[in-house]
C-alpha cells in the first residue's frame, strides 16, 4: 500500500519536473545539432519553394491562377526563411561567447537552440504541405531557333538592286 503511494507520487514528480528540465538542458547539449538540423531543413524547404515558385510562374505565364492557399504557403515560407536567416546571423555572436570565447554564453545558446528547434518543426510542416503543391517535373522551356530564309535574302537583294 505504502509502496503504491510512493510510486504514484514519484511518477508524477518525474512527469512534471524531470522531463521538462531534461528538455531544457537538451537545448544546451544539442545546440550544434539543432543548428545543423535547421540548416538542412532550410535547404530542403528552399528546394520545395523553388518548385512551387516555378509552377506559380508557369501558371502566371499561361494566364492561370493558383489557389490562394498556395500564395499563403509561399508567403509563410518567405517569412520562415527570413526568421532562419536572422537566427543564423545571431549564431556567430552566440558562438563567440563571453571573455573572447573562453566561456560559452549559456543563456544565448539555450535561446538560440530552442528557437531553432521550434522553427525546424514549423519548416517540416511547411515541407509536408509544400510537397502537395510542387510538381514532380516541369516541362522544359521551348527552344527558340532562328531559321534563315532564302526569301528574306532575295528580298534584301531586290531592295538593294532597286536603290541603285
Amino acid at each position: 500500500m505504502a509502496m503504491e503511494i510512493v510510486t504514484a507520487i514519484l511518477s508524477q514528480v518525474t512527469e512534471h519536473l524531470i522531463v521538462p528540465v531534461a528538455r531544457q538542458i537538451g537545448y544546451l547539449i544539442y545546440y550544434r545539432r539543432n543548428i545543423r538540423s535547421l540548416e538542412n531543413e532550410n535547404k530542403k524547404l528552399e528546394g520545395i519553394r523553388s518548385g512551387v515558385q516555378h509552377r506559380k510562374d508557369a501558371a502566371d505565364r499561361n494566364l492561370k491562377s493558383l489557389p490562394p492557399h498556395v500564395e499563403n504557403w509561399l508567403k509563410d515560407v518567405n517569412e520562415t526563411t527570413a526568421d532562419v536567416s536572422v537566427l543564423l546571423g545571431r549564431r556567430a555572436e552566440v558562438e563567440r561567447g563571453c571573455f573572447y570565447g573562453w566561456c560559452p554564453n549559456l543563456k544565448s545558446r539555450h535561446s538560440l537552440s530552442r528557437k531553432a528547434k521550434k522553427i525546424e518543426q514549423t519548416m517540416i510542416g511547411l515541407q509536408v504541405e509544400g510537397t502537395r503543391y510542387a510538381p514532380s517535373s516541369c516541362p522544359a522551356p521551348l527552344a527558340v531557333t532562328v531559321i534563315r530564309s532564302v526569301e528574306f535574302d532575295s528580298r534584301k537583294q531586290k531592295e538593294d538592286s532597286f536603290e541603285r
